[in-house]
């Protein structure tokens, strides 16, 4: 019944007294309140227990009973009755007693001299007896509903979890969380929920906190989010997410499904995309060199015909010049499918010959900086690898080393190979400005990345050529001091 309403129904009473006198003088206190109930006084324990076949409302009860301790009859209510509100109404009870009372289960005390104050302690312990029935009814429902949907999450991969609204502390979670992130269930129980996460991540997670705490609703229902591994690394969830509300109990539910592999082939997509965006900037800076060459060779050209070998000579090395961009034009189709996803072809190269080639391709910027270039490859002079990439490689790079040459001394390249496990190491050192690395290390090999002032160049070359060796499972290791030169060293797998 609601005790907020005493009217509804007769309130049944069951009183403990050996004095007649004293359990009228309880009636006539509640009618004076206007409290409508019906008394049932028993004063003996055979009566006590007879009565109690049918569990009253509320049990009034004096402390000491001939042969009948009145903890003697909270203790068999107990045992029959956990939740049924019990008074004791005494004469006289020592703070000691007061307390065991209290400690064994009884809703209050009343000592006699202050009767005037039952009406207000029976209301009292009816409101918390109905108070507590909810929340017993509520953690009831609650716990068969989180059994059921224990039972359904336990039949999925996906990550099922059940958190507290503060920290978002785990208070249940599946068995599958061992295999998503190599936990036991027990190890992340309690712990808040932001220790789990990347900390890239966590402010996300705050927000969801704080709009939680202001508004008691979600900002969103799904958030993708870092949950760390029991490895150390960290694993992309797709979290959805819920508040289960069950009676007064609020508790956050949440679906986390793994998507590592989706975000890895989203994040490589996002590169190719990239990367064939840049394509046209690469097209153009390959064909820079051959096209260099032509506009020279064009420019020697006698336009008046007066030496005609001479216009010969020159015609051979522009036919020359346009058979190199033709074969450069190959070599981009040919790492843009690469790229896309394409094989690599693969075949013995001879150092030497792919040198001289890329040699002539930039002979007149030799020419006209005065140039030195010494290569040795006696020590591997042959590689099986993709010719167009080792191509492009030595090309840029002796490229740049022409480019880039110090203002006060012509150019002094040094090229030369060693063998290696697995492959082998080719060096270019130069003499030219440097680089300051200390300053660009970390943005070296970036696209469109400029590290000299008055310079000609696109910051595209080396990035390429770090490109390229990735395809080939080869790196690059940069040496270099400002105003003294530079020096790459690259390994080149063997694929034979």
């Amino acid at each position: 019944m609601d005790p907020s309403d005493f009217t509804e129904r007769p309130i049944r009473i069951l009183i403990l007294e050996d004095y007649l006198s004293d359990a009228e003088l309880l009636e006539r206190e509640l009618r004076k309140a206007k409290i409508v109930f019906e008394a049932q006084i028993a004063s003996t324990q055979e009566q006590f227990m007879a009565y109690l076949r049918e569990p009253p409302d509320l049990i009034l009860a004096d402390y000491t009973v001939p042969g009948f301790n009145g903890l003697e009859a909270l203790e068999i209510v107990r045992q029959q009755y956990p939740f049924l509100p019990f008074v004791f109404t005494t004469g006289t009870l020592g703070e000691e007693r007061a307390v065991e009372t209290l400690q064994k289960g009884a809703s209050d005390f009343l000592l006699k001299d202050n009767i005037h104050r039952l009406p207000f302690v029976i209301r009292r312990v009816l409101r918390e007896a109905e108070e507590n029935q909810a929340r017993r009814r509520a953690q009831e429902a609650l716990q068969k509903s989180e059994e059921r949907y224990r039972l359904l999450a336990e039949s999925t991969k996906d990550l099922i979890g059940l958190h507290e609204t503060e920290t978002f502390a785990y208070t249940w979670l599946s068995s599958s969380v061992q295999e998503l992130l190599g936990f036991a269930p027990d190890e992340l129980l309690g712990r808040p929920f932001a220790e789990l996460v990347h900390p890239d991540d966590r402010p996300t997670l705050a927000k969801l906190q704080a709009h939680l705490r202001l508004h008691q609703t979600l900002p969103f229902d799904r958030l993708e989010v870092r949950m760390k591994h029991r490895d150390g690394s960290f694993r992309w969830m797709d979290k959805i997410i819920k508040l289960r509300r069950n009676g007064g109990a609020v508790q956050l539910q949440s679906h986390s499904r793994d998507i590592t592999a989706y975000k890895q082939v989203l994040e490589k997509l996002i590169q190719t995309n990239t990367e064939l965006e840049n394509f046209a900037y690469i097209t153009s800076h390959d064909l820079r060199a051959p096209v260099v060459n032509m506009q020279s060779l064009m420019r020697m050209c006698d336009r008046s015909g007066a030496n005609h070998e001479k216009n010969l000579r020159i015609m051979e090395k522009l036919d020359h010049a346009v058979e190199q961009m033709a074969l450069t034009l190959e070599d981009l189709t040919e790492i843009v499918e690469v790229r896309k996803g394409g094989s690599v072809y693969k075949r013995p190269v001879v150092l030497s010959e792919l040198m001289q080639f890329v040699l002539e391709s930039i002979e007149e910027q030799i020419r006209q900086t005065q140039a030195t270039v010494q290569a040795d490859f006696d020590a591997a002079p042959v590689i099986t690898s993709n010719y167009s990439f080792l191509r492009s490689i030595l090309q840029n790079l002796v490229t740049n080393a022409v480019r880039y040459r110090h203002p006060d001394r012509a150019p002094q390249i040094r090229i030369e190979s060693t063998p290696a496990s697995g492959g082998i190491y080719i060096r270019v050192a130069d003499n030219g400005l440097g680089i300051d690395l200390a300053r660009y290390s970390d943005r070296l090999f970036q696209l469109h990345q400029r590290f000299h002032e008055g310079t000609e160049g696109r910051g595209i070359g080396l990035y390429l050529v770090k490109k390229q060796l990735e395809v080939l499972e080869g790196h690059i290791d940069v040496e270099s001091e400002v105003d003294v030169g530079t020096t790459f060293r690259i390994f080149l797998k063997n694929f034979a």
